[in-house]
């Protein structure tokens, strides 16, 4: 899947910054740890690129075996660290 979308950036300011993603699924699952299981999660890799900046960073996704999201690791911003996150969905 290839598309594009413009981002705005504070500090400094850069609005309708335009990103070039493709993204990719993950030819075997990954084993993570939640709530003291060992499960397997089917991952996605979303390729960036901002040429206008020369930014360039890869975002990761992680989906159980019902399709919800589990995991994402992902690049915001190229003045941020990556940000690692993980979601419990409470029924």
């Amino acid at each position: 899947l290839e598309m594009n979308y413009a981002v705005d950036f504070f500090q400094p300011q850069l609005f309708n910054l335009n990103v070039n993603a493709i993204i990719v699924q993950n030819t075997k699952s990954s084993s993570y740890m939640r709530l003291n299981h060992n499960e397997l999660f089917q991952g996605y890799r979303e390729n960036i690129s901002a040429p206008l900046i020369g930014w360039k960073a890869k975002n990761y996704y992680y989906y159980d075996s019902e399709g919800k999201i589990f995991k994402t690791i992902q690049n915001i911003h190229p003045r941020i660290p990556t940000l690692d996150i993980e979601y419990y969905i409470k029924l």
